[in-house]
């Protein structure tokens, strides 16, 4: 893909795991960097693995460029195509309309009923 493209973008689960069934984290991360929760299970976010994935396609893909985005919930949300105005970064009046909705108005002044 390299070579034919000259870039490559691969998205992976935090919670992906190897042909053995470990966690890939469990894999990549060494173990004194590994965080568990009371139970000992590997905790799989906030882990040093986007760190870890960057270390090894530089060391995988010597010479080329590297680099590892770590995604949160917000680009998870998959907007509607036409919540946003096409060629330009702004909300349409479906995404203002929708958005509206969910965040609620300032308060308007009043008077004081003393």
């Amino acid at each position: 893909t390299l070579d034919r493209h000259k870039r490559c973008i691969v998205a992976v689960s935090e919670g992906v795991s190897t042909a053995d069934g470990k966690a890939l984290v469990e894999s990549l991360v060494p173990p004194d960097k590994l965080e568990r929760d009371a139970h000992g299970n590997v905790k799989l976010s906030g882990s040093d693995l986007p760190a870890a994935l960057e270390r090894a396609l530089a060391e995988g893909l010597p010479g080329k460029r590297a680099r590892v985005d770590a995604l949160g919930y917000m680009p998870r949300g998959h907007m509607p195509d036409d919540f946003m105005l096409p060629d330009v970064n702004q909300l349409s009046d479906a995404g203002m309309a929708y958005l509206k909705r969910l965040v609620p108005e300032k308060y308007k002044v009043g008077k004081p009923f003393v």
